[in-house]
């Protein structure tokens, strides 16, 4: 999902680019070595070599250099060349990256999780298999679980969602939440019934 993101900046970058090629060529604009602001006039982000999508994918089908650290190397420059991002971003761009996920829910779940702030939550239901999918997908959740973000995952049983169709009351399904907090919150509580002598 980030590199759709990636995808995106270049669009604009070279929409922009465009444009100003376009304003020296009416005489509207000096010609000059361009600068970050003459992209920013333009709502683009200005992208160094590292960060445009060609180029990205281009080094990574040499083989040179893997993926994620591609990804992770862009996101840093394109924070670096616009300040107003940086603190913004996410800093674990890679680690959903490496993984082959062929089920969409891991897909949206992990591009949610890549967007959460040190104080985010996001919800999800999906189908009851996402809990028991294996390869990449059991990857995503033990990374999840490692971190601490996941908070919890819970089975509903079906015909829960009665305003359905029939064919979507009868699929059995799981609640998953993630919270940036919640192993913070986990240690806080046990701290406190320690410090109660429970």
């Amino acid at each position: 999902m980030i590199r759709g993101d990636l995808r995106h900046a270049a669009n604009r970058f070279e929409a922009a680019g465009r444009q100003i090629a376009a304003d020296q060529a009416a005489g509207r604009m000096p010609r000059r070595r361009l600068l970050p602001e003459d992209y920013i006039r333009r709502r683009a982000l200005y992208l160094p070599q590292q960060a445009r999508f060609d180029w990205i994918m281009q080094q990574a089908a040499l083989g040179g250099t893997a993926l994620p650290k591609l990804v992770n190397d862009a996101m840093t420059a394109i924070k670096e060349n616009f300040a107003p991002l940086a603190g913004v971003l996410p800093r674990d761009y890679g680690i959903f990256e490496q993984k082959k996920v062929g089920n969409g829910n891991y897909l949206w779940i992990s591009y949610f999780w890549s967007y959460l702030n040190a104080h985010g939550r996001a919800g999800f239901v999906m189908s009851s298999q996402a809990s028991s999918a294996g390869h990449g997908e059991k990857e995503v959740r033990r990374k999840l679980i490692e971190t601490g973000d996941l908070d919890l995952m819970i089975s509903i049983r079906a015909n829960f969602f009665f305003d359905f169709e029939q064919t979507l009351r009868d699929i059995h399904t799981e609640l998953a939440d993630l919270n940036r907090e919640a192993a913070g919150l986990a240690v806080r509580i046990a701290e406190n019934f320690e410090g109660l002598g429970l």
